[in-house]
């Protein structure tokens, strides 16, 4: 038996992983194919004068999002936007206004978004502890960063951005 090699699990076998893998593609499978219901998530677009929040991506490394994130149960989407910007931004926010539901009719999910203005910035939060990075971008320079889910809620932000620009303007002459 001295000689006799031990049998090491592959790489991709790591049970946990695996099994939470597993189950997620079982959820949306189901979702996709059987109920065809949408997911429902809510977010926030964070900002601070002419400048936008990102974070970064976990999944896909050097890309950035908007925080958003699922609704738990008997959450309201407004209460989700603002628990899910502060868990992944590590910044508590006051609403300004809703801008708007964004579907992905591919993957079924629908995102609502908020404008967001920053209460209280947080040095540490719960997502920078698993490498969450936090960046504060220009809103017109943020789009070509952002991940294609996230660039239609930027893309109603600045128009809105600009409607509030031209309504200044008419109310100076």
């Amino acid at each position: 038996m001295a000689g006799a090699l031990a049998l090491a699990a592959p790489p991709w076998w790591e049970p946990r992983r695996w099994a939470k893998r597993a189950w997620r593609a079982a959820q949306r499978f189901w979702r996709l194919r059987v109920t065809r219901r949408y997911k429902v998530r809510a977010g926030g677009v964070v900002a601070r004068g002419d400048k936008v929040l990102l974070i970064s991506s976990r999944k896909t490394p050097g890309a950035w999002i908007l925080p958003a994130g699922t609704a738990e149960r008997g959450e309201t989407l407004r209460e989700t936007a603002l628990r899910e910007v502060r868990e992944e931004a590590g910044v508590a926010c006051v609403v300004a206004r809703d801008l708007g539901a964004f579907a992905d009719d591919a993957k079924l999910v629908r995102t609502t978004f908020y404008v967001m203005r920053v209460a209280t910035s947080y040095a540490e939060w719960e997502d920078r502890d698993r490498g969450r990075l936090r960046r504060w971008w220009r809103a017109r320079d943020a789009s070509p960063r952002l991940k294609a889910r996230d660039r239609e809620a930027l893309a109603a932000y600045l128009a809105c951005l600009e409607d509030d620009d031209d309504t200044r303007r008419l109310g100076e002459t």
